[in-house]
């Protein structure tokens, strides 16, 4: 009997479909890895699972039983989670971190043991022993008392992976905890979930959500791939890492690949062309973090240049970097002959360099029309000079024009993601970015933003897609750099790097075994 099954989950987020028949099931004792590209809705199944989203359609079950997780009540029904970014209380040290974990199974409570009532010193000893113990089960060689901004991104994740062990889970939930990792921690990280599942002696399983997907193949028994919300499937590591749908939903290969009018508008490498943006090894990352390391690349005016890579590798911290949200540790980032490393998120738009973000960001209370509007703001533009741009946009963007009073709030996923481009190319940008765009877009929504962004070469524009799914950037691409944990693996034209799609595979979902 499995632990935990999930069977025809649907979550609806207004009008978009963030789970579509999801069906799962989790095995009494198992490391089960839940893998997907960026949008296939793994987070969603957890928080789904962890009670912080309720279901619009499906049934779940726990032990046999029908289930419906309570986020408070969650340890007393058997389950822990561990977030993305690790959830610890900064204002707490390491083992009162830790303490929070077990408060749940003590006949006290917390209440009782903060205020030192009668009853709950001997039970408070008795679970400061167990949090000891469980500290150095997960390998923390830190102080106990250690404040948490005196501690390591690993050492934070331990604690939190500690604290959900105290409450003693028959199901462990871990969404992303190799994120910021070293390398050498992350093999630290391996060596605990096997020690974890192996301990357990079947009363113990994990479910694993990774970006790191090589990560997820050497440790789990058992795989399901996400895409679109949908369970694509799921076995082995092996037979999941083989699976065509897998590979298509990561890179977008193993089908044929979009054939469009845009691969008739192909950029040419332009070798001829004065180098507009270099980037001289520059390392960048979060708080103690270090995501990019000694990224070099030059751009040249009038290209489109893909960067390729799979989650969690760098692609949006270096598109971060280049406009400034994210201020390089080392090295220099230069545009058109002058250092912009060192100026504000506002002085590098001013000089000409958009960024469309993920997450198709619009202003939903605003209409279309007053979106494009504000984004205008500080340009000193006449009221004539913003009609023309505005109809500009209109023009290029025909399905905005017959909705330019419409709230963004009412737009489709693909109309937000046209307008966030449109708001960023009012201010006529030299260099465009382009994040992640094709996110949880429909395939014909994708044909049109590539057609778009082909248009935009064909007029010289220079564009940088920081893109995962590849086949749709590939005919419209002079070159690409490929990207791998922070680090530049691979360049050259985007047409010649895509022959070789089991090598770019390996990227996304590790080697083939032998």
């Amino acid at each position: 009997m499995a632990l935990l099954t999930l069977t025809n989950i649907s979550v609806n987020f207004g009008g978009v479909r963030a789970l579509s028949d999801l069906t799962l099931a989790i095995e009494p004792g198992s490391l089960h890895g839940l893998i997907g590209p960026n949008g296939a809705g793994k987070t969603t199944a957890m928080n789904v699972i962890s009670g912080l989203l309720r279901p619009t359609a499906g049934t779940m079950t726990f032990m046999g039983e029908p289930f419906m997780p309570r986020p408070h009540k969650l340890a007393a029904q058997g389950l822990a989670r561990g977030f993305q970014a690790a959830a610890v209380i900064d204002s707490l040290n390491a083992i009162e971190n830790v303490l929070l974990g077990g408060y749940s199974s003590t006949k006290v409570g917390i209440l009782p043991s903060a205020f030192r009532l009668p009853g709950a010193t001997r039970e408070e000893s008795a679970l400061r022993k167990r949090a000891e113990a469980v500290l150095g089960e997960v390998g923390y060689s830190g102080s106990n008392t250690a404040a948490m901004a005196d501690l390591s991104t690993w050492q934070r994740r331990q604690i939190e992976i500690a604290r959900a062990l105290l409450s003693n889970p028959q199901l462990l939930l871990l969404d992303e905890p190799a994120a910021g990792l070293t390398a050498g921690e992350v093999e630290s990280l391996k060596t605990l979930m096997r020690r974890l599942r192996n301990e357990g002696k079947g009363k113990k399983s994990i479910l694993l959500i990774e970006h790191n997907v090589p990560l997820v193949f050497s440790l789990c028994d058992t795989v399901t791939a996400m895409a679109e919300g949908r369970d694509v499937t799921h076995g082995t590591p092996d037979f999941v890492r083989s699976h065509p749908g897998v590979i298509s939903s990561y890179l977008g290969i193993g089908a044929e690949r979009r054939k469009s009018v845009a691969q008739a508008r192909a950029a040419k490498p332009a070798t001829d062309q004065p180098i507009v943006l270099s980037l001289g090894n520059v390392s960048a990352g979060y708080g103690s973090t270090t995501v990019l390391h000694d990224i070099s690349f030059v751009i040249r005016a009038g290209e489109t240049v893909a960067l390729f890579g799979p989650n969690g590798a760098g692609k949006t911290t270096l598109l971060n970097t280049i406009i400034g949200e994210r201020r390089a540790r080392s090295g220099t980032v230069t545009w058109q002959g002058n250092r912009i490393d060192g100026l504000s998120i506002q002085s590098i738009v001013r000089l000409g360099i958009g960024i469309v973000p993920q997450g198709r960001v619009v202003i939903e209370r605003q209409s279309v029309e007053d979106n494009l509007i504000i984004s205008m703001t500080g340009l000193r533009l006449t009221a004539k000079q913003r009609r023309e741009r505005l109809d500009e946009m209109f023009e290029q963007f025909p399905s905005l024009g017959q909705r330019r009073k419409s709230y963004g709030a009412s737009l489709s996923g693909g109309e937000r993601q046209m307008l966030a481009i449109a708001k960023t190319l009012v201010r006529r940008p030299a260099l465009l970015l382009l994040d992640e765009p094709s996110i949880g877009l429909a395939p014909t929504i994708v044909d049109e933003v590539q057609r778009i962004v082909a248009d935009l070469g064909a007029k010289g524009l220079t564009v940088i897609i920081g893109e995962q799914s590849v086949d749709w950037v590939i005919p419209i691409a002079s070159r690409a750099y490929a990207i791998a944990a922070g680090r530049i693996v691979g360049e050259g034209p985007s047409d010649i790097m895509m022959q070789d799609a089991e090598s770019l595979a390996d990227q996304y979902l590790g080697g083939m075994p032998a």
